[in-house]
């Protein structure tokens, strides 16, 4: 291991230990994650007709969306503080995550109202849950990238393969006494704010005795972490109106299906995101900003390289695999591989961790707006036209729009 790590930094010039430990932790964690989720929805999928799948998805796509308005953008400040050795940062935080979540709470309890005058039970007391719950769900969830931006990669491994176990059993368990929505969507919250509070408790609550005033470099990374989280609102919009324009104008079966077909997709493109992890580390813990803008385009073309191949290998496995493990939704194989037509764009984390390492607040802004405003043209235009289809066509273009906006904002000097 350590002469194939040299070989990776005299070749390549990466920190490859970094990213070899990091990552091996991150895809081991990532397997267990992919095989706890693969076990869920092929049981929820069999056990569940597909208008109640559909809803089910529905309300937790609801519950991502309006987490938008909370303090959504702290998880990355969190990383990047801790990666500069502000470990106390998060503790100090917390009081503010709770104030920042009353838009969430307000605007969930509307909805719920509205589900209710509409005459929707299910959705006004799942939108009620979400008033309830999604606060705290959203707040223990920065346990992650606490332990990430201090290299304890094999904790937060640790702490995502126990709330995958106690959720996906939870949920299986539930399952063979009541097919419920709303009793199987509290589950789904509950199991996962017990696991990740009790993380927080023992990783951040138990070692910390200092004082909780913010001092300037807290104060400079809250102030990011509130402009990302305006960002975000935009980012949560465009990233699940699919499932929001899907449920209203095609219905919850459809939904269903589509989900089927990005479910894999979706967990794969996890492994992505702890790469994006990695790198967001990497970048706030250096002091030569310079170096890294003049490796984008390599890593970023490397990156790109390595998805496609593997694009080829899920495209030919998913036409044995799916037809197993979800035979309810045979549709779904040609989805699906669509769906895998988007993994090279996925290249995008890395100018995309560049710009947040700088806290290039202006340059995020724009590429937010660009981003949305293309997403949700896709996705609306191929919606209404071509249905399910069309919907998946439209988030493959989007994630290459991304990749280049991410790009091109990255390598702008001013």
């Amino acid at each position: 291991m350590k002469r194939f790590i040299n070989f990776l930094e005299s070749k390549y010039r990466v920190d490859a230990s970094h990213f070899v430990y990091g990552g091996t932790w991150n895809t081991f964690s990532q397997i267990i994650v992919l095989f706890s989720s693969l076990i869920v929805s092929i049981v929820l999928t069999r056990e569940l007709s597909e208008n109640d799948f559909g809803t089910y998805r529905y309300l937790i796509s609801l519950g991502l969306i309006l987490s938008a308005f909370s303090l959504t953008g702290l998880g990355h400040s969190i990383l990047q503080a801790t990666a500069r050795k502000n470990v106390q940062f998060f503790r100090k935080t917390f009081v503010y995550h709770v104030l920042y979540s009353t838009p969430l709470i307000l605007i969930s309890l509307i909805g719920s109202s509205y589900y209710l005058y509409a005459g929707n039970y299910v959705l006004s007391i799942g939108c009620l849950l979400i008033a309830l719950l999604h606060p705290w769900l959203n707040i223990f969830n920065n346990i992650l990238p606490f332990l990430r931006g201090g290299k304890r990669y094999k904790e937060s491994t640790l702490v995502e393969t126990v709330n995958s176990f106690i959720v996906g059993a939870s949920l299986i368990t539930t399952i063979f006494f009541t097919q419920n929505i709303l009793v199987l969507f509290l589950v789904f919250l509950v199991s996962n704010i017990i696991t990740k509070c009790c993380a927080y408790f023992f990783f951040v609550y138990r070692d910390s005795k200092t004082e909780l005033t913010l001092s300037t470099e807290d104060k400079r990374y809250l102030k990011y972490a509130k402009h990302l989280s305006l960002q975000n609102v935009m980012g949560a919009l465009a990233n699940r109106a699919d499932s929001i324009l899907i449920f209203q104008q095609l219905g919850a079966a459809e939904l269903a299906l589509y989900t089927v077909a990005n479910m894999l997709p979706e967990q794969l493109k996890g492994t992505v995101k702890n790469l994006s992890g990695l790198l967001l580390q990497k970048y706030s813990s250096s002091n030569e900003q310079h170096i890294i803008q003049r490796g984008i385009p390599k890593r970023t073309t490397q990156i790109f390289l390595v998805l496609s191949a593997f694009t080829l290998l899920y495209i030919l496995l998913s036409a044995v695999l799916y037809p197993l493990v979800y035979p309810k939704y045979p549709d779904a194989v040609l989805l699906t591989q669509i769906f895998a037509l988007s993994f090279p764009a996925m290249a995008a984390v890395v100018p995309m961790s560049s710009l947040k390492a700088r806290l290039d607040e202006k340059k995020l802004y724009k590429l937010q707006i660009f981003s949305s405003i293309t997403t949700l043209s896709f996705l609306a235009v191929g919606i209404l036209l071509f249905g399910v289809i069309g919907a998946v066509a439209g988030r493959v273009m989007s994630r290459y729009a991304n990749l280049f906006f991410s790009y091109r904002f990255s390598r702008q000097t001013s």
